[in-house]
């Protein structure tokens, strides 16, 4: 006796609903990883935003203490009239005096050197002992400090001997008579204070990075 053995068919309507199925699966995974890559991708921006602006904002504290060391000096009449005095005639105990307050300021904030130059813009006293004539970005940077009468920045810039170097400047008038007695220059190193405040991150990245940039007409810096 013979067994005749019919072929299985598949029902197309099952094969239909078996591959509508699976094309449903995909489009789901799909439309499930582009919203899982969208919710990273702002999760990304909404961390980067934020760091972004804590790295600014420690940024601007880090400017104003900065100008604020430099106006304990320009805003404090007794000490310009003390530098006016002591240019004109040096003396012994008031140079021990200007150079205590400069140990005491760069003890706090750790300047490289501070320096005292005059209304002629010739190094008279510093902390390093130092009196190297002022480069060129220094001088550059004296005549708006006295025409402005407020600290300012100097920019960064290479020093003659290869040095990145950063100085805040407070200009010394008298108020009396608006006379220009002189200036007296914090020297910043930064990569001691200000390029590790930028490249610190305040969460594990393998890539992040921070630049210190300056709009320069229609370009930046």
């Amino acid at each position: 006796m013979s067994i005749d053995l019919k072929p299985l068919t598949f029902p197309k309507w099952l094969a239909a609903l078996l591959g509508l199925a699976v094309l449903t699966i995909l489009l789901g995974g799909i439309a499930f990883l582009r919203t899982q890559a969208s919710q990273a991708q702002c999760e990304a921006e909404e961390q980067l935003t934020a760091i972004a602006q804590l790295k600014t904002q420690l940024l601007a504290n880090w400017r104003a203490e900065r100008l604020a060391d430099a106006d304990s000096f320009a805003g404090s009449p007794f000490f310009v009239t003390t530098i006016a005095d002591w240019l004109a005639a040096p003396q012994p105990q008031t140079t021990a005096s200007i150079i205590s307050r400069f140990q005491a300021l760069q003890r706090l904030q750790e300047y490289s050197d501070i320096v005292l130059v005059d209304g002629a813009r010739q190094p008279r006293l510093s902390l390093s002992g130092a009196l190297s004539p002022l480069d060129a970005d220094e001088l550059a940077a004296l005549p708006p400090a006295w025409q402005q009468a407020q600290p300012i920045f100097c920019d960064l810039h290479r020093t003659p001997a290869g040095a990145i170097m950063l100085e805040v400047i407070a200009p010394l008038i008298h108020q009396r008579d608006a006379r220009m007695v002189g200036a007296v220059l914090m020297k910043i190193d930064p990569q001691q204070r200000l390029y590790p405040l930028l490249q610190t991150w305040p969460v594990p990245s393998a890539s992040a990075k921070a630049l210190l940039v300056r709009r320069d007409g229609e370009s930046v810096t």
